[in-house]
């Protein structure tokens, strides 16, 4: 038996499902926030055909993830890159992440969680251009901002 070879097909195996969770979770988000969009704009009798049974199946898929596990999920996709909060916020809408439980302004909840995340150590945070950013704990090399990344690849498909 050649433990190496079982543990590096098991670490890809580990890879790939969680890529393939984090596709299924922002599906799921889309299709919750299709249904209650829809359910707020159909009419009266529609609305009370499929309001229980949407209510039971809503239900159901209200075991999200938490914030802080979809942030962690953000900095793990992109492990070099420093993100303001405002970049942390536009990356959990892009994937899914449904803001609609937190009574609290997103920005605030999330600015909460990566401070505690940076107090912990999880993450490490640093002032650039005026903007506090956050970036994964494990590399040490300069924090890139997002937008220079952004800037940056947008110029090389231009070239």
């Amino acid at each position: 038996m050649n433990y190496a070879d079982m543990l590096s097909n098991a670490l890809n195996d580990l890879i790939n499902l969680n890529q393939k969770r984090k596709a299924l979770n922002a599906e799921i988000n889309k299709l919750k926030q299709f249904v209650e969009a829809t359910l707020a704009i159909a009419s009266v009798a529609v609305r009370d055909e499929f309001k229980d049974y949407a209510s039971e199946v809503l239900e159901a898929l209200s075991v999200n993830t938490s914030l802080a596990d979809s942030i962690r999920e953000v900095f793990d996709a992109n492990s070099e890159i420093g993100f303001s909060v405002a970049d942390v916020r536009r990356s959990l809408a892009e994937t899914g992440f449904d803001f609609t439980s937190y009574t609290s302004n997103p920005l605030s909840s999330i600015s909460t969680t990566l401070r505690r995340m940076a107090a912990s150590g999880e993450l490490r945070s640093a002032e650039i251009s005026g903007f506090k950013v956050y970036a994964k704990q494990a590399k040490r090399g300069k924090i890139r901002l997002l937008s220079e990344v952004r800037k940056g690849a947008a110029g090389a498909k231009q070239s």
